[in-house]
């Protein structure tokens, strides 16, 4: 099956600081986005328990260290004129 995703550069605020990122989206992902904890402990964003632990499925053939993802953060993200509160289960993802 072929992989069908593609690469944007976005801004994100996190915690008052805006940073601009690259943001790869899954065109056939089921909807969940996930962020890396490397990337959350970096910027020190809040990071919540999640009240139903997420079961991870990994399709693309990179490892994740856990099969069920626990934790969450929120950020604001903005692509041009659109902005969203986007709430993101954290991972360890290896590239």
């Amino acid at each position: 099956m072929e992989e069908i995703y593609f690469v944007i550069i976005c801004t994100v605020n996190i915690n008052d600081q805006v940073i601009q990122i690259h943001a790869s989206i899954d065109c056939e992902a089921p909807g969940i986005a996930v962020i890396a904890w490397n990337v959350v402990n970096r910027y020190r964003m809040p990071v919540q328990e999640s009240k139903h632990h997420q079961k991870v499925e990994v399709t693309n053939r990179r490892p994740i260290e856990s099969r069920y993802i626990m934790h969450l953060t929120n950020i604001q993200m903005s692509l041009k004129n659109h902005s969203e509160q986007l709430p993101m289960f954290i991972t360890t993802i290896f590239y």
